[in-house]
């Protein structure tokens, strides 16, 4: 179906960029819920999270030498981190998980 310089070079690198954006944005999302104490969707964001980095690296691994692959690891990691945030704002936004408040530690002095 597809030749072997497609594969190695192009299919293989966009696979780990998408597993690399989808598993740093489900870590995004179950740090939120961690914080918040969310017993039963910090778990679950967690297994699948873990399961696709299994994937993603193993991809890595089998092709350590094609550049690409190391570019769209580090690719999909930034660009996880931006859907992540986005994410996270987006289901704040919805479902108030966001808090916009800022607290300082030295908030007791002002009062005082």
């Amino acid at each position: 179906m597809f030749d072997c310089w497609t594969m190695n070079w192009i299919l293989i690198p966009l696979g780990i960029f998408l597993a690399r954006v989808f598993d740093v944005t489900l870590g995004t999302m179950k740090v939120i819920y961690v914080t918040q104490g969310n017993r039963l969707w910090a778990p679950i964001l967690g297994f699948f999270e873990t399961l696709i980095w299994l994937i993603a690296i193993g991809q890595v691994m089998n092709n350590l030498t094609t550049w690409t692959c190391y570019l769209a690891w580090a690719g999909g990691y930034s660009a996880g981190i931006f859907a992540g945030i986005s994410a996270v704002k987006f289901l704040g936004n919805r479902r108030g998980i966001i808090q916009n408040d800022v607290y300082s530690p030295w908030k007791w002095m002002d009062s005082k």
